[in-house]
């Protein structure tokens, strides 16, 4: 990085309900002779021109206005900012019916059904369709497990009143509930600039199943075994041959560049297999504090990523 660049960190107003470490990387970033910022997106007073870079971090109640977010990322996105991960990517990261485009480039998903219309599904032959007797259903776009159920047949006729009531005007997910989510927990991969950078394993508090530390989870730095870096690295050679490919709208590049952030959380099947819950790709924990190097992996790959001095994407 050189003398007098302008980087912004692009935030919300209050975090005071989340577990943040981005600080952590402030000073790194200050040595380095840039003028840092953190700003909130929903802050309509900044002029995203006095920036050389945005980098999208801790906007975690995007979710809850999707429209005024892209507004937003668009605004920055046109203005003389490198947007970081790029819109498009963002756009296409949003809504997780990117994990069936990775499924069609071998990348192994839990078993889905994707539905828009909750009245549709029938709760009595669900499980069999799934061949499961415990399911997950999700919003396709949402962030912190907000609207996640767990049912099975002994709680279904329980929990169908609120899962009607979430879902009247939500597509969804079903899946197979994976129960190393709690007996084992969740791996999240860490990538700068498409390297490792670390691993953390995240584990429910006791008679949950969310791994968010928002819901009590405990976050754990371990060093993966080589059939999860495998794993993490299949699912990064499929996203790049999904850019390379153009499948992402608007957005293509030659050698599938890979975005500056990105988190592959696995977790095993009762195959012995891993499977892709999430490819974090818009505001992703990094959990900066739980391994020595991150934040210099962090800096040195974002350094590398704005040395090139172009708009990535846009070639």
């Amino acid at each position: 990085m050189s003398n007098g660049k302008n980087f912004c960190l692009l935030s919300t107003d209050n975090l005071e309900n989340f577990v943040v470490d981005d600080e952590l990387v402030y000073e790194s970033i200050k040595e380095k002779k840039w003028n840092l910022d953190v700003k909130s997106w929903h802050d309509k007073s900044v002029d995203w021109n006095n920036y050389d870079a945005v980098m999208i971090r801790t906007t975690w109640d995007y979710q809850q206005y999707p429209d005024e977010f892209f507004g937003v990322l668009e605004t920055i996105d046109r203005s003389n900012a490198l947007l970081i991960n790029p819109l498009e990517i963002v756009r296409w990261n949003i809504n997780k019916k990117y994990l069936l485009d990775l499924a069609e480039e071998g990348v192994k998903i839990p078993p889905t059904v994707h539905g828009f219309h909750i009245d549709e599904v029938n709760f009595d032959t669900i499980f069999e369709v799934e061949g499961s007797d415990s399911l997950i259903i999700k919003p396709t776009v949402s962030a912190n497990a907000d609207h996640t159920y767990w049912f099975t047949p002994a709680n279904i006729k329980e929990l169908l009143p609120n899962i009607k009531e979430s879902f009247k005007n939500r597509e969804f997910f079903i899946q197979p509930f994976l129960e190393n989510v709690i007996k084992e927990g969740e791996y999240s991969l860490i990538h700068f600039g498409g390297k490792l950078s670390h691993t953390v394993l995240k584990t429910p508090k006791t008679n949950d199943f969310r791994v968010q530390e928002e819901h009590g989870g405990i976050i754990t730095s371990v060093q993966p075994a080589p059939e999860i870096i495998k794993t993490a690295e299949n699912v990064i050679a499929a996203l790049g041959r999904i850019i390379s490919l153009g499948k992402i709208t608007a957005l293509q590049s030659s050698n599938g560049d890979i975005p500056f952030q990105v988190r592959v959380d696995l977790v095993r099947n009762k195959n012995n297999e891993f499977e892709l819950m999430e490819l974090e790709m818009i505001e992703p924990s990094l959990y900066f504090r739980t391994h020595a190097n991150s934040v210099k992996n962090f800096v040195e790959g974002l350094e590398q990523l704005l040395a090139k001095e172009i708009k990535v994407w846009r070639d």
